[in-house]
């Protein structure tokens, strides 16, 4: 158990399966990976805490310029994940425009408006699930071939974070997937809203699960490439790779049905699986 009220204790109720990440990084970089985290953490619920976009757009642009006050060497502000995140960018020199990028991608959460292209879709999973993959790569020391790998597991993981989180944002009337490819396969939106399976749905499920893994397949190519000890010095980073291929197997035992119940809870061999994979190497 991490100690209380540190950046890793607070991201593991936050967002567990990247606490998990953590705990296989060098003890020195935890709590920096944490901070990354945590602060990824803030921005992508800012869409859940509100009620309206221009109230969404005021939080967002309270990060914009809390991110733009730490690299301009202000003092951070007064909340715990600014201090942690502050001194994460100064100890490992991260750089500013991914976190910028970061920002502007939750954007997108504040319209009820899905993205109109695949294109669109995995445009998104790059600017939010790549760009933290490429910040954890920094924080690292990863080389430009492991910083690649970062990426795409990043990537992959995002993707299937979004088909799971189909459901839960269907409560909420919002939709992730792509209107052209729900049109292709004679989805409506309605359905969609109504938690109502479909064959149509399961088909373009399917197709955009072949994106998660075509991503998992290049990042473990260039991980392939790397050295045994760099491999182990950036695992944390890879690993949601291990963790998109683990979903993206139950996505498919259901048939891509992502209402099944069991795709939303917690698989209780995580933590198990990670550490096997970290011990037979990635």
């Amino acid at each position: 158990m991490p100690e209380p009220d540190t950046p890793l204790a607070r991201l593991r109720a936050q967002d567990y399966e990247r606490y998990l990440t953590c705990l296989f990084a060098p003890p020195g970089r935890q709590e920096a990976l944490a901070a990354l985290y945590g602060f990824n953490y803030e921005i992508a619920r800012v869409a859940e805490q509100v009620s309206e976009p221009a109230i969404g757009m005021i939080r967002l642009q309270w990060w914009r310029d809390a991110i733009t006050e730490i690299y301009e060497g202000k003092p951070p502000r007064a909340h715990e994940t600014v201090a942690a995140l502050a001194a994460a960018v100064k100890t490992h020199r991260l750089p500013q425009e991914p976190f910028q990028r970061l920002i502007n991608a939750r954007e997108a959460d504040l319209s009820d408006t899905p993205p109109q292209r695949v294109q669109d879709f995995t445009a998104y999973a790059e600017a939010t699930g790549a760009t933290l993959g490429a910040l954890a790569a920094a924080i690292l020391e990863a080389s430009e071939t492991a910083t690649a790998a970062a990426r795409e597991a990043a990537a992959a993981y995002a993707i299937t974070g979004m088909l799971r989180a189909t459901a839960f944002f269907a409560r909420q009337r919002r939709l992730l997937l792509p209107y052209d490819l729900l049109m292709r396969h004679h989805v409506m939106a309605n359905s969609i809203f109504d938690l109502k399976p479909s064959h149509g749905l399961a088909a373009a499920v399917r197709e955009l699960a072949a994106l998660a893994e075509t991503r998992l397949e290049r990042c473990e190519a260039l991980a392939a490439g790397l050295a045994n000890p760099e491999q182990r010095a950036v695992l944390a980073a890879l690993l949601p790779a291990a963790l998109a291929r683990q979903h993206l197997k139950a996505i498919g035992r259901q048939r891509h049905n992502v209402f099944a119940p069991r795709l939303s809870m917690r698989h209780p061999l995580c933590l198990p699986r990670l550490a096997w994979r970290a011990l037979r190497g990635f």
